[in-house]
């Protein structure tokens, strides 16, 4: 099995001291699948950025839970999932920015009632420069 049949999880409590971990783990997954340090940071620091907004918006102020970061190394690149069961999305409060339903599918419903939303960073758009 190569490394790019494997997928990475990690699994950290919504509080901003689980950044540096997030970071070294998204680094080493970046790494280890073939990406130079250069690409790796912006990979690294993108993840960051969205794994903050999570800890800030997604739950409730002093709320206790957890969220996953999911790497699945991909021919074209690294897709990383960024998955949460924090507080329900309300989209009438979030009047600039937009959402599209258009397909109908509701977000998943958690056990507590709870939205599951999991942010897809997709395979970034950055090419892998070493071969394995």
């Amino acid at each position: 099995m190569s490394v790019c049949d494997k997928r990475f999880r990690l699994e950290v409590p919504n509080d901003t001291s689980s950044i540096p971990l997030i970071a070294e783990f998204i680094n080493n997954v970046a790494r280890l699948t073939g990406f130079e340090e250069t690409d790796a940071a912006d990979i690294r620091a993108a993840v960051v950025e969205a794994a903050g907004n999570v800890i800030k918006h997604a739950f409730a102020p002093g709320e206790e839970a957890s969220f996953e970061v999911i790497c699945e190394p991909t021919q074209a690149g690294l897709g990383i999932i960024i998955s949460e069961m924090g507080m329900p999305f309300e989209p009438s409060q979030a009047a600039e920015c937009p959402v599209d339903n258009s397909d109908g599918t509701p977000p998943a419903q958690g056990s507590d009632g709870s939205a599951h939303r999991d942010l897809d960073l997709g395979a970034l758009p950055i090419e892998r420069r070493s071969q394995l």
